[in-house]
């Protein structure tokens, strides 16, 4: 068998799989185990070769799932075991040194007591400075103590959201924690391992050597810590997305390539200083374990270091090096140590890459370039033509007749360029296609600019890497003048590459079907690149068919026709609203905002992504507070958008940046006052304010916001944004309310809003709060929640339910939530709540609606 390794690999991870789905115990999975050894042994005594082969296959995937069911030792003091108080004092050490931001530090600290009990386990820090206050001096294994106020950790509660609880979780992480940093104490003696304490100084020690080469404040510096020494912390965004946009992401972020490049760097070193073999291949090794502890032993340098190392042992004693063998048992051992790699995007697409490369590009390229590669060796000796294909003899003669008008020298160097670049095209190619389908999964993106921007980010990163570390390593600035040259060259091409935004589109989620028929056609076409040629193009062409189907998805969006549906997203303490309406048109209203998280990217995207959204015909934004806008130009920049709706708002950044998005963007704004009214997709929005004479305050209000009473057949629903009491009062007062099945509860259940005068002329059915989990605010106040229930309101809150989707066809209202799966249904003719978790609301009054504005 040629890649021995391959099936058994398959096996166990389809064994971790089933785990998932299935609970095995430990005495059926090791009893079935013996069995299948003893079938396998007896099959091979009987010399029946396959059925011994499947009795080991299914051994390997039994192993799977007893790895995978293997339960995890949970010390019984770790913090999220524990009854934690909402503040109490935290003593520790730390595991993580500070990442230095403009405001606050953020480190791990591990734990040693907690409010004077014992205590273990992680807690991420956010230590908050005022202005001229220095950043905290703190390194790996200082014990310190401070007072704090607990979080756990918590995901958003949207479908399509990223599972953040269980990245910290695999980081020892299991809660989060705020503190001035003037609150933190140093504490007597040190904790830790001196074997990390002196790697966490080395890396110190790297970063100071790199600000001193090419400046502190300098983006360059930011780079070559990213890419050389893996920490991505000072690095711009905006810089940041340019990469991600242009599919050369990959070079900043420390993986298989940068290992790779630093062990070629090395042997082509001791091949030159002429080093035995052995030794070359030991000193390689040393580098490397060097580079991963650097690093802070992040998952992808590990894997990497793996490959690398069985390549070099596989070398050394003279044995076929097959990489994909070496991948094969480097993914066993991986998921042998942690079997929940295996569902880690990074693992993925680490292995996934190398494969790419060892079972496509490389087989391609000795069918294509390869020959010709070899046939520029010693190209003057005539007679070696006679040992080659007649094709590549043909060719060595022209070369010559080419160097009677040119020196030789100069065609071979030519021609080594040349078919470097053609390397380089494939490689770049294959990852590119190989990839489509992760990076449409996970970051929703398929650009197409990487085929050539990767082009001259390959062999720049390949001179970048070994360069960085020999001038942090030397401290001569000539080498650091010479990184500020290629990381400026990898910028000047990313840059470019990102202007071509026709190159890049943003996808949905694919549909299941295409995934799998995406995967069976990659591994048809990399199973057939050997065979003949009528069937290499029929998989390649089913290959591009899948390819075509995950850029252009032309796919029906998921909504529900004839139906109006408001979406209240989980944001946190912040608000986005989506609306899919009857006639199948679609509406969002603001999009959140988080300190170091862009929600419209992150959140609200996946979301609409995920329900094979690619259009919303109407972007609202309520009002220009950071906690409605923030998202809303990412959201611009990842959907084709039809209008942009705002009320009266005063100049802000995040407000001239939408107005600049949207005009980038060519999107039409259209500003809406009070008296306005909207037939939109079967409904009908009636704007109850600003009023047509409203006078924003010189910086953005609560009372700017733009409110919308939504009205499909007999239902009605109240889009409050963030009023406050005296617009509240006005609206009242003017007769422009009226009952309404839902409140959406302005300002987050603040206690400045909801008041007595808009409960009692309105009387909704249903309040939806938008607030954040834990929040800081205590929203929903106290007062709004007492008020809300003296009127026998059924209460919907996101900190609490997660998403809610209230839906109606113009007869009967459901309401649904991320966590509550079974559905609630009212009937409007008769009031009565069929299953509801609340108190009933009391009934409409006969005869009276909403009323109603001019048209």
């Amino acid at each position: 068998m040629k890649y021995p390794l391959i099936a058994p690999l398959a096996a166990f991870s389809a064994g971790i799989m089933a785990a998932q789905h299935t609970q095995f115990s430990f005495p059926e999975l090791s009893t079935s185990l013996v069995l299948l050894a003893a079938l396998a042994t007896l099959a091979l005594v009987l010399h029946d070769t396959r059925a011994a082969m499947l009795a080991c296959l299914a051994g390997f995937a039994l192993a799977g799932a007893l790895r995978a069911s293997w339960p995890a030792a949970i010390a019984p003091d770790r913090i999220d075991r524990l009854d934690t108080p909402r503040a109490a004092p935290l003593r520790g050490w730390v595991r993580v040194p500070p990442t230095v931001r403009l405001d606050r530090d953020q480190f791990v600290l591990n734990l040693e007591s907690l409010g004077g009990r014992p205590a273990s386990g992680g807690v991420r820090i956010t230590a908050t400075r005022d202005a001229g206050q220095p950043p905290l001096d703190l390194h790996y294994g200082d014990r310190i103590e401070f007072p704090a106020r607990l979080h756990p950790l918590r995901n958003f509660l949207n479908p399509g959201s990223f599972d953040r609880v269980n990245y910290l979780h695999r980081q020892d992480i299991y809660m989060a924690a705020t503190v001035p940093a003037a609150a933190v104490r140093r504490l007597a003696g040190r904790r830790g391992s001196r074997f990390l304490a002196a790697v966490w100084r080395a890396r110190e020690w790297s970063e100071q050597r790199a600000d001193r080469l090419m400046g502190p404040q300098s983006s360059n510096a930011a780079l070559v810590k990213a890419m050389v020494l893996g920490d991505g912390a000072y690095l711009d965004r905006t810089l940041g997305a340019a990469f991600q946009r242009t599919g050369t992401y990959h070079a900043l972020v420390v993986s298989g390539s940068h290992v790779a490049l630093l062990a070629w760097f090395a042997l082509l070193l001791f091949r030159q200083i002429r080093v035995p073999r052995g030794p070359a291949a030991l000193a390689t090794l040393a580098l490397l374990i060097g580079m991963v502890l650097l690093v802070g032993a992040q998952l992808p340098v590990l894997r990497a270091a793996l490959m690398v190392s069985l390549y070099l042992l596989g070398r050394h004693f003279y044995r076929e090096r097959r990489t994909l063998n070496l991948i094969a048992a480097a993914a066993l051992a991986m998921l042998l140590w942690n079997p929940q790699d295996l569902f880690d995007a990074s693992f993925q697409l680490s292995f996934l890459c190398v494969a790419l490369i060892a079972g496509i590009a490389l087989p391609i390229l000795e069918q294509t370039l390869e020959p010709y590669r070899l046939a520029l060796l010693d190209l003057p000796n005539v007679d070696r033509d006679m040992h080659l294909d007649p094709r590549i003899a043909q060719t060595r003669i022209e070369w010559r007749l080419a160097a009677e008008r040119l020196p030789l020298a100069a065609v071979a160097g030519a021609m080594r360029g040349l078919i470097a670049a053609g390397e380089f095209l494939v490689v770049s190619l294959t990852i590119q296609i190989g990839l489509t389908l992760p990076m449409a999964v996970y970051f929703h993106r398929v650009s197409w600019s990487g085929l050539s921007a990767n082009v001259f980010v390959a062999p720049l990163l390949s001179s970048i890497v070994p360069v960085g570390f020999l001038a942090i390593l030397t401290g001569w600035s000539f080498l650091g003048r010479l990184l500020s040259v290629l990381v400026g060259l990898m910028v000047a091409v990313v840059e470019w590459h990102a202007r071509l935004r026709w190159l890049e589109s943003r996808v949905p989620t694919p549909p299941a079907w295409l995934i799998w028929s995406f995967a069976v056609a990659l591994v048809a076409f990399a199973g057939t690149l050997r065979r003949g040629r009528v069937v290499r193009l029929a998989t390649a062409s089913a290959l591009l068919a899948m390819v075509a189907l995950l850029a252009i998805h032309p796919f029906a969006p998921r909504l529900d026709p004839g139906r109006l549906e408001l979406t209240t997203l989980d944001v946190g303490q912040g608000e986005a609203l989506f609306l899919a309406l009857p006639n199948g048109q679609t509406m969002l209203i603001d999009a959140g905002n988080a300190r170091g998280i862009n929600l419209g990217e992150e959140v609200v995207s996946p979301y609409l992504w995920s329900r094979s959204i690619r259009r919303l015909d109407v972007v609202a934004l309520s009002h220009a507070h950071a906690d409605h806008i923030g998202g809303l130009p990412a959201l611009l920049e990842n959907f084709q958008v039809g209008e942009l709706w705002v009320g009266h708002n005063p100049p802000s950044p995040e407000y001239d940046r939408l107005l600049e998005t949207g005009l980038r963007k060519q999107v039409p704004v259209r500003q809406l006052t009070a008296g306005d009214t909207k037939v939109f997709g079967g409904v009908t929005f009636q704007v109850l304010w600003p009023p047509a004479d409203y006078v924003p305050l010189p910086t953005p209000s609560n009372d700017d916001s733009l409110v919308l009473l939504a009205q499909y057949g007999e239902h009605s629903f109240l889009l409050a944004g963030d009023i406050e009491r005296r617009p509240e009062q006005r609206l009242a007062r003017g007769g422009l309310l009226g009952p309404l099945d839902l409140l959406k509860v302005p300002h987050h259940g603040s206690r400045t809003s909801t008041s007595d005068h808009l409960l009692d002329s309105t009387h909704p059915w249903l309040a939806v709060i938008s607030a954040g989990f834990d929040n800081p605010y205590r929203h929903p106040h106290p007062d709004v929640v007492t008020r809300l229930a003296e009127r026998h309101v059924s209460v919907w809150r996101t900190d609490r339910d997660g998403l809610i989707t209230v839906s109606t066809d113009g007869h009967r209202l459901q309401v649904t939530t991320h966590r509550l799966e079974a559905k609630t249904i009212l009937k409007s003719s008769n009031s009565q709540i069929l299953k509801s978790p609340f108190p009933p609301p009391p009934p409409r009054p006969p005869g009276v609606h909403p009323a109603r504005l001019p048209e």
